[in-house]
């Protein structure tokens, strides 16, 4: 019998994940650890300085089983879709953001395991505001953790991190929310959360900023994390330039094909967002930095010539962070939150 808690490549066992919902009939039987993760909540968003607080997702509850699957039994896997963003808003106005979904794994019609959806990003009208709620889970023998909730705002004009899927213990809370500079052509986040519970926000921007990063937009004034990826196997893909639209013709199929272009579960991504102008819109654009698998989204808000918002993009059941614009002519849009995931990691077939 395989070690429990060996990874599958070393122990001849394939790891099996189910990012959609299906029907899985084993040919075998399966003894397993199994994550069944909701869907995170999406984070929500104020453009042109209106008077409102804005916070990040949820992140979906974790349940954590060891289990037997049965040759030719039939499973239902039902995949939680992640939150909708709230979409692109122009005008002078802040939306919250959408509740993820619930992610179940059944048999015979009645579900075992469940993994619910992170709670929405909120609104504050001139005052404070809660984060997006962490997911709870239920049906774990070993654990249900909740996700991380989103990070909090304690005052009006805030804007906070999502948060992150919680895998040996509740989910980390995105950072509380921040103000954001009235600085010319500034740019700052607050992190969502984070495994290893690393959190520290940053600047981007001009004059004294400008010191605190590198000609690519990457943070040097703050310290470097340090992370143990929980499963090394696991990456997202996303731009090499962490732009939504990296390719040719706003967005050709090509920048989402290099293989150099991913990010590993080791990597947090705590770096901060990518920075430019866009000649093509006349204004300048600040992309919040994709974050590695389970971490919440980074919340983000701009000043001034940095015209445009975009949310950071989360996977895995992560809360996305908020966004926030203090110019009169901003545009923003938040990223959905992670869609949930079925993780098998077998420890024995036969």
């Amino acid at each position: 019998m395989a070690i429990l808690g060996q990874k599958g490549g070393d122990t001849g066992l394939p790891n099996v994940m189910f990012s959609a919902t299906t029907t899985w009939t084993p040919s075998c039987n399966i003894e397993a650890t199994v994550y069944c993760i909701g869907a995170g909540g999406s984070g929500a968003h104020s453009n042109r300085d209106v008077d409102f607080s804005c916070s990040g997702g949820g992140a979906g509850g974790t349940a954590v089983s060891k289990y037997v699957f049965l040759a030719s039994t039939a499973y239902t896997i039902t995949i939680g879709a992640g939150g909708a963003s709230s979409g692109q808003i122009t005008a002078a106005a802040a939306a919250a953001g959408n509740a993820g979904g619930n992610t179940t794994v059944a048999v015979g019609g009645s579900a075992f395991l469940t993994g619910n959806g992170g709670g929405a990003g909120a609104v504050g009208s001139g005052a404070a505001c809660s984060g997006g709620a962490g997911g709870t889970a239920s049906g774990g023998n070993i654990a249900n953790y909740t996700g991380g909730a989103g990070g909090a705002c304690d005052a009006t004009k805030k804007c906070s991190g999502g948060g992150a899927t919680g895998l040996w213990m509740t989910g980390s809370a995105g950072q509380a929310g921040i103000t954001g500079a009235s600085t010319t052509s500034v740019a700052e986040f607050s992190f969502g959360g984070a495994l290893n519970q690393y959190q520290e926000g940053g600047v981007y921007g001009t004059g004294t900023e400008k010191g605190s990063m590198d000609q690519q937009g990457n943070a040097i004034g703050v310290d470097i994390p340090v992370m143990l990826a929980p499963f090394p196997e696991l990456f997202s893909y996303d731009e090499q330039m962490n732009s939504p639209y990296n390719g040719p013709d706003n967005g050709s199929p090509a920048s989402y094909a290099d293989p150099t272009n991913k990010y590993t579960a080791g990597q947090i991504m705590n770096g901060g967002a990518n920075s430019r102008f866009d000649s093509r819109l006349g204004s300048g654009q600040y992309i919040g930095q994709p974050t590695g698998p389970f971490e919440g989204g980074k919340g983000t808000v701009v000043a001034d010539s940095f015209e445009w918002s975009y949310g950071s993009r989360v996977s895995m059941g992560a809360g996305s962070g908020a966004t926030r614009t203090t110019v009169s002519s901003g545009r923003c849009n938040t990223a959905k939150g992670g869609a949930g995931v079925v993780l098998i990691f077998p420890t024995s077939m036969g």
